[in-house]
């Protein structure tokens, strides 16, 4: 699922979603690696959504989808598939921002996880700035070590402290 949400959202942020902002802003200018973590409904996707817009938009995916893409792909390398899934994984590589939300389907799985730590390393190779979002909390973050060693590299992981942004106007 790809949203490319064009359209630019006015939203009411008060002076510490604007903190957390400007210093995503300047982890992603600098391109490093930000996670967003915390409970559901604290903006985590919204906040994501604004860099994006800030920087160009980029893509924004499902990790489970991404990670279900190619793993199809692969599966039907018979068919010529594994180029396939090179092609689409070489576009989520090299797109200005990537954002992937709700990590924590993928990350919990073995095969998942050495699919997303495989494009996290190739997007800081090449220093293409990703955000992760995911609903566990700093504590009960399920991150393989390579990836947290990139993110400790320039990056930050947030954790939102404001209240729910459901219900909200937009």
């Amino acid at each position: 699922m790809n949203t490319d949400l064009t359209k630019q959202v006015e939203f009411p942020w008060t002076p510490a979603q604007l903190k957390m902002l400007a210093a995503i802003e300047g982890i992603v200018a600098a391109n490093g690696i930000c996670v967003l973590c915390g409970t559901r409904g604290t903006g985590k996707t919204t906040v994501a959504q604004e860099i994006r817009r800030r920087v160009g938009f980029g893509i924004y995916e499902l990790a489970q989808d991404y990670f279900e893409e190619v793993a199809m792909l692969v599966s039907g390398r018979l068919f010529k598939g594994v180029p396939e899934a090179k092609k689409y994984r070489e576009r989520r590589v090299k797109t200005s921002i990537l954002v992937l939300d709700e990590i924590a389907h993928v990350s919990a799985d073995p095969l998942g996880s050495r699919v997303l730590q495989d494009l996290i390393i190739r997007r800081h190779a090449a220093k293409k700035p990703t955000i992760l979002i995911t609903n566990q909390t700093k504590d009960t973050l399920t991150l393989d070590h390579s990836t947290l060693d990139r993110v400790n590299e320039g990056g930050a992981i947030f954790q939102p402290s404001w209240g729910s942004f459901r219900g909200q106007p937009r």
